[in-house]
C-alpha cells in the first residue's frame, strides 16, 4: 500500500513539474544548435576532431559561440595551430553564411573574436601523463581586445 501511495505522489509531482517548468528552445537557440551541430560534424569528417561540447553567450543577442573537441592523435604546436585556425575559420564561415541567424547576431559578420574553440589532445594509447606532450589547445576570448592561442602541456 505504501508503494502505491509513494508511486502516486511521485507521478503527481512529475506530471505537475512538466506542465509548468518545461523549457522550450526559441528560434535563436534552435539556430545556434543547428549551426554548431553541422559544423561539429563537418570538422569531425574533415579534421578528425571529435565533438565534445558546445556553448555560447546569447542572452539577448548571440555574442559568442564555442565548441570543444577531442583530437586522438599526438600533434606538435604548429599542427595544433593549424587545427585551431581551420576550425575557427570554418565555424565563422558557417555562421555568416546562415541568413536566418543574422538578426540574432550581436555583430554581422561574426568574427573570430566571437568564436571559442578548445581541443583536447588525446594520445591513441590514452596516455596523457607525459609532461612534454601537448594536451590542450584553445582560442578563447578573455577580453574583446585580447585574443590568444594558449597551448597547454600535460603535467
Amino acid at each position: 500500500m505504501i508503494k502505491i501511495i509513494t508511486t502516486a505522489i511521485v507521478l503527481f509531482l512529475l506530471s505537475g513539474c512538466c506542465n509548468n517548468l518545461c523549457y522550450y528552445l526559441d528560434e535563436k537557440e534552435n539556430l545556434c544548435n543547428k549551426i554548431t551541430c553541422k559544423i561539429a560534424i563537418e570538422l569531425k569528417n574533415e579534421l578528425k576532431l571529435v565533438p565534445y561540447g558546445s556553448g555560447g553567450q546569447a542572452m539577448d543577442q548571440i555574442k559568442m559561440l564555442a565548441l570543444c573537441f577531442i583530437y586522438r592523435e599526438p600533434v606538435e604546436i604548429d599542427q595544433a595551430r593549424k587545427l585551431l585556425i581551420a576550425s575557427v575559420d570554418k565555424f565563422t564561415a558557417k555562421i555568416n553564411e546562415n541568413e536566418d541567424i543574422r538578426p540574432y547576431l550581436n555583430n554581422y559578420p561574426f568574427k573570430t573574436k566571437n568564436i571559442e574553440i578548445m581541443i583536447f589532445i588525446q594520445d591513441p594509447s590514452r596516455n596523457n601523463s607525459e609532461p612534454e606532450k601537448l594536451c590542450v589547445v584553445s582560442i578563447i576570448s578573455v577580453h574583446p581586445a585580447n585574443r590568444y592561442l594558449p597551448m597547454g602541456k600535460c603535467g
